[in-house]
């Protein structure tokens, strides 16, 4: 082994220590089984493409996938609710064996975001909220949802609730403002207990949900299906910069 690939190595082995945990995973586990999860409702039918754009704002990875079948599809939609046209409808389908979660963020920072947990407890749906902070989420039962539906086949999850209050300014005096960077996320779920989310993909700008026409295309997508457990199939930040750090090496010698 030469000097460069020596150094190059020496370079890898050494940030990986500082980023892998012991039991391989990228990122803290949550580790928390104080949420208080809710019963919902069996789901009988199948989410699809009709209305997208035009009744309801839709985004999903790989681009315009179809929910309704059995391919790889993350899938996110949002309107506003037949029931009093205040509140916001949203259907949620994609694989994991744990969970699947929405994730709206007034911002692109991804902290405190508000968090819509779907999770596959012995083969039925169970929902939860939570905040997500530091990749981690923690249980926040301060936002209403009503009307959860849900449904696991194989490692598919769908769900779909309506959720009440959202508002992504900080002031209650001002005009309830719908638009968030909408993420959709996975991960585990065991005994309780939510493993940390892997997000699988995130809007390239802030989205209005009660409008339909302001889709917009994932500015972070992954290429191959997501893993069952809920690890991300996308490449790590922290080993995308030590692939870069190693070409740069190289190119150095």
């Amino acid at each position: 082994m030469d000097s460069r690939l020596t150094l190059v190595v020496s370079v890898v082995m050494g940030c990986l220590v500082l980023t892998v945990r012991g039991d391989g995973h990228l990122s803290n586990s949550t580790g928390s089984s104080d949420f208080t999860f809710l019963s919902v409702q069996p789901l009988t039918g199948v989410f699809n493409r009709t209305g997208c754009g035009v009744s309801k704002l839709c985004v999903e990875q790989p681009t315009e996938c179809n929910p309704a079948t059995n391919g790889t599809c993350a899938f996110v939609s949002s309107a506003l609710s037949s029931v009093n046209g205040t509140d916001i409808a949203f259907e949620l389908r994609g694989e994991s064996t744990g969970y699947i979660a929405l994730l709206l963020s007034p911002d692109s920072q991804q902290g405190n975001d508000k968090a819509y947990v779907c999770a596959n407890s012995n083969n039925s749906v169970i929902l939860t909220t939570a905040l997500f902070n530091n990749s981690a989420l923690t249980p926040d039962n301060t936002l209403p949802v009503s009307g959860a539906l849900g449904s696991v086949s194989g490692n598919i999850i769908r769900c779909s609730f309506v959720a009440s209050g959202l508002n992504a300014t900080a002031s209650s005096a001002r005009s309830a403002d719908t638009s968030f960077f909408v993420s959709f996320a996975t991960g585990s779920f065991s005994n309780g207990v939510l493993g940390s989310p892997a997000v699988q993909l995130l809007s390239n700008r802030s989205l209005d949900l009660t409008n339909a026409s302001s889709n917009a295309s994932p500015s972070s997508a992954p290429t191959a299906p997501p893993t069952t457990a809920g690890g991300s199939a996308l490449l790590h930040p922290a080993l995308q910069g030590l692939v870069l750090l190693s070409m740069l090496i190289l190119r150095l010698f």
